[in-house]
């Protein structure tokens, strides 16, 4: 049966196929899972976007700070690394003043982003709302929305 004009060969191949397709079938069907678990998660704990967005802004605060000194024109640095890291020293040393603003303005607007983003764009999947439209939607509306809020409490803190 398995010498050639026999059709086992051919037999052969087929049952390799149909396993084949089997397994594509289970893989799929696995991922599709994995991926509507991962996507239900997604929107349902505000405190870890706000958590992560805080940290985010602890870590990039000094970096916003530099450039905003920078930016002012008020200070002159040296050209070169040397003038980036006098820049950046001044920029992480006293005073203070303004930090618990510009933290809270970057934590809330991150994580008013992001968290409104999944949730807007879960929100607009459930009322069938075109794939583009429910993607990018909810972050232009969002990150809009945080620019006017935001803006004043900026100004005042530099």
């Amino acid at each position: 049966s398995g010498e050639p004009g026999s059709g086992g060969g051919c037999d052969r191949l087929r049952q390799a196929a149909t396993v084949c397709d089997r397994l594509r079938q289970a893989a799929g069907s696995a991922s599709g899972e994995l991926q509507r678990a991962m996507g239900a998660a997604k929107g349902e704990h505000p405190e870890c976007y706000l958590l992560a967005s805080a940290t985010a802004a602890l870590v990039n605060y000094p970096l916003w700070k530099a450039s905003a000194i920078n930016q002012s024109g008020f200070v002159k640095s040296e050209p070169g690394l040397r003038g980036r890291v006098s820049t950046f020293v001044r920029a992480v040393s006293p005073p203070y003043r303004g930090v618990p603003a510009v933290i809270g303005g970057m934590t809330w607007a991150r994580a008013m982003i992001f968290y409104g983003s999944d949730r807007g764009r879960q929100v607009l999947r459930e009322r069938e709302a075109p794939g583009v439209v429910a993607v990018a939607l909810p972050p232009l509306v969002l990150s809009s929305v945080v620019q006017v809020v935001n803006m004043p409490i900026v100004r005042a803190s530099i």
